[in-house]
């Protein structure tokens, strides 16, 4: 398998378009100032000018390209050509990760069409590998695999891909999540997922092939932290469209905790430790001030 580096990552989309997206999103990006900023698109050389307006914004930012991948279903006699050229662009723009988002389309339901989606999914998969070797791919969908039946064996299986992004979303408009439900859907992820077939070890929750994928809205700063405190690697969902100021701020939170602790699982703790704070993992008034006192100082 292929490793990236460790990171938090944020995804750009919005309906009108990337260019838009980027455009709408470069002051928060500019506030959170990530590792990695994951394009949500299908890609073409178009992309080339609003990836180049993050990376002249932030330089030295990693990209990742998330395919809205339910369309490969509709055209699955056309997936491996397709995925080939998005993979192709994706090298030619310096991406570190190419990312499946394949969501409804990819259910099954059945024999035969279980095996038909197996099949599609080994193709996309293969036809990937064949046009770029060395980059990496992740596959993100519904967290809950025991509930939602995709072809889970052949995507996160011996010949699959090399990082799983599962959808730990728990907003409900309008109520603002926290940390307690964030942990609690992780946890409830993870006893459902455990016992479907062919899934290794390593893409479950807490395995070092996960990647959690939160929401940037509808949470409070706890909650996003909480996320980014159970692994390496961290994803959020989405700048700017599926935003909110409470999700902006929590980013910013865990990216400066990541900064200034580093990014090993429980590294709040060992901030909050370091500094003779309550060391429970939960980012709060104590927590928050602290890490704006440090950063004043350092300027």
């Amino acid at each position: 398998m292929i490793t990236v580096r460790n990171g938090l990552a944020v995804t750009v989309w919005d309906s009108n378009g990337l260019a838009v997206g980027v455009q709408k999103s470069m002051e928060a990006l500019l506030q959170i100032r990530p590792d990695i900023v994951q394009l949500h698109t299908s890609p073409t050389e178009r992309t080339r000018e609003p990836m180049g307006k993050v990376l002249a914004a932030l330089p030295g930012t990693r990209i990742w390209v998330g395919l809205p991948a339910d369309h490969l279903v509709k055209h699955a006699s056309q997936a491996a050509k397709l995925v080939k050229r998005y993979v192709r662009h994706t090298v030619s723009l310096g991406g570190e990760m190419f990312v499946f988002n394949g969501e409804k389309a990819w259910k099954t339901a059945g024999r035969v069409d279980r095996a038909k989606m197996d099949e599609l999914a080994r193709v996309c998969i293969e036809a990937a590998r064949e046009e770029a070797p060395e980059l990496a791919l992740g596959w993100t969908s519904f967290d809950h695999l025991g509930w939602h039946h995709l072809p889970w064996g052949v995507i996160l299986g011996e010949n699959g891909v090399d990082y799983h992004l599962p959808q730990n979303y728990t907003a409900v408009h309008p109520r603002i999540s926290t940390h307690k439900a964030v942990a609690a859907r992780v946890k409830a992820a993870r006893a459902n997922s455990l016992r479907v077939p062919g899934v290794l070890p390593c893409f479950q929750q807490g395995g070092d092939r996960c990647i959690p994928y939160g929401q940037a809205h509808h949470h409070s700063p706890d909650a996003i932290c909480y996320l980014s405190n159970q692994a390496s690697l961290v994803s959020y969902w989405a700048l700017s469209s599926r935003s909110d100021d409470l999700g902006v701020a929590g980013m910013w939170a865990a990216q400066a905790l990541r900064r200034l602790e580093g990014s090993s699982l429980g590294h709040i703790e060992d901030f909050q430790r370091k500094h003779g704070l309550k060391a429970d993992g939960i980012v709060g008034r104590n927590t928050m001030d602290k890490i704006n006192q440090l950063l004043q100082q350092a300027t």
